[in-house]
Formats: C-alpha cells, structure tokens, sequence
C-alpha cells in the first residue's frame, strides 16, 4: 500500500472516532458562524495540549503524537446571545503526513501556527508552516485570521524570546500570542484573538452585488 493510501486510511480512522465537546447554552438558537480552525506546526509542539485545554480544559502530560488529524468541534461565545462552531482540526506535524495538510486548509477560517518556545527549529518552521497556508488555501489569504503562538511559556530555558515571535506575527501579517497548554495560561486570549478577528474579516468582506433586472423591461429583439 502506498503513503497516500495508508495516510488517507489513517485519517478516516482519526475520523470516525472524533469527540464532538459542547453544551448547548440556556436560549440557544444555533450559531452566527461556523469556522474551521486548523492547527498547524512541528511534532512535539503541544498543538494537541493547547487544543485539549479549549475543549475539555484539561492538560495531559503524555500522549501518543497525533497520527493523520484528530477533529473536534465546540462552541465559542461570542457575546450578546451570539455563538460561533468551531470545529477544530489538529494536524499531525511528522514529515510523512505534511502532504496531506492543504486538504485540511480548504474552507478554513481560523489557522492557528503553533511553536514550542523553548525549541528554537519549531520557531523557525513557522516560516515553512505560513507557506502552506498561502500555498493550500482557496481562498484569498487576507480573509483567514491567522495567529502565531508560542506554547510551553511555563518551561524555563527557553530559545526564543517575546520580541522574536512578536517580530515574525508582524512580518507574517499575523496575530501573536504566547501560551501554555500545562496551566492554562493565555490559551483564551488566543482562542479569542483569533475567533474575533475571523468575525470581524467575515463582516468586512467584500459583497457581491448581484445585478437588479427591472420588472417589465422590454426585451429587444435582434441584434440592433
């Protein structure tokens, strides 16, 4: 079997055994957006532990790498009685899957660039990472809210620092933000950051303006 069949057969495995997370709020009446969010970077980087803690608030120390995609979807607040569906794709970072990673790319809304601060290869792999997004998107890329983060903020010895991340956010046109999945810490401000600003590109998108064909108009016949 080749890598396309055995990667296709291990995402659908991925699949089929997804965990749809939310609790329908008091008054609901379903929601104002639905948004595909993608996580994407290096193997190792915590993108499964940061997306862990913004569905089930929880963090677990080990866990096998994810293999192909794991799939969630919850539903975000967006205040006065709005709610957003987002539903979640968790890449896998290993080399051998990265061919599939523009199929995730497609329709989506949210890219969230994930790195370990205390790796500096993982920092560098943003660059590599933003190039699939412009490459695998169909869509033009100025409407996907796209947001760097920088996970494991809570481990000593890290490699890059704030103004670095903040530095290539900027150059990249991105949002930025620094988490940790172990405590918790900054996982909703950039669950918001991003969600937000995928509202806002969703309200200031171009409009299409149909044509008005008037009610009784004459249609002229021949050619002149």
């Amino acid at each position: 079997m080749n890598f396309f069949k055995k990667s296709f057969a291990i995402v659908f495995a991925s699949v089929l055994s997804l965990c749809t997370c939310f609790a329908t709020p008091p008054g609901y009446e379903g929601p104002e957006h639905i948004f595909k969010v993608v996580f994407l970077g290096d193997s190792g980087v915590g993108k499964t532990c940061v997306m862990n803690r913004i569905v089930n608030d929880v963090f677990l120390n080990s866990h096998n790498p994810t293999v192909g995609v794991d799939y969630r979807v919850v539903t975000y607040d967006l205040g006065s009685g709005k709610y957003a569906h987002l539903k979640m794709w968790d890449t896998a970072g290993q080399e051998v899957f990265r061919g599939l990673v523009p199929m995730y790319l497609r329709n989506s809304q949210c890219v969230l660039l994930v790195f370990d601060v205390t790796s500096r290869p993982s920092f560098e792999s943003i660059r590599y990472w933003f190039e699939c997004v412009k490459n695998g998107v169909d869509q033009d890329l100025s409407q996907i809210a796209i947001s760097v983060v920088g996970n494991k903020i809570d481990l000593p010895n890290r490699e890059v620092s704030p103004e670095e991340g903040l530095n290539l956010a900027n150059l990249l046109n991105a949002g930025y933000f620094e988490v940790s999945a172990a405590t918790k810490e900054g996982i909703q401000e950039a669950l918001m950051g991003t969600v937000d600003e995928a509202v806002e590109k969703y309200n200031n998108r171009p409009r299409v303006v149909e044509p008005v064909r008037l009610e009784g108009t004459a249609k002229k016949a021949g050619c002149c």
